[in-house]
């Protein structure tokens, strides 16, 4: 049982599930068995816990780099000051 338990670990794992839903499913399938046929979590909870290291790497949220002023300068010289909206928007 236990090897299924870490094998089925294992696999959403692979499919790049977030850790926190790995630790859910892992938490609501223990409950859900009778406890007499409990599978032991001794080698499955490390698994989420080594793979959260490799996944907060990899899903970190990127933010675009900030608008420097000759960048700004660049955007409002393509204003075209003809008409009174485009005035207000540079």
């Amino acid at each position: 049982m236990t090897a299924t338990y870490v094998e089925w670990v294992a696999g959403l794992i692979a499919r790049e599930m977030a850790p926190n839903t790995i630790r859910t499913y892992m938490s609501g399938v223990h409950i859900w068995m009778p406890e007499d046929q409990r599978p032991g979590t001794t080698e499955a909870r490390g698994m989420p816990a080594e793979y959260r290291k490799e996944w907060g790497k990899r899903n970190r949220l990127r933010k675009a780099p900030a608008i420097t002023e000759p960048m700004l300068r660049a955007m409002v010289d393509t204003c075209d000051l003809r008409t009174s909206a485009r005035q207000r928007d540079r």
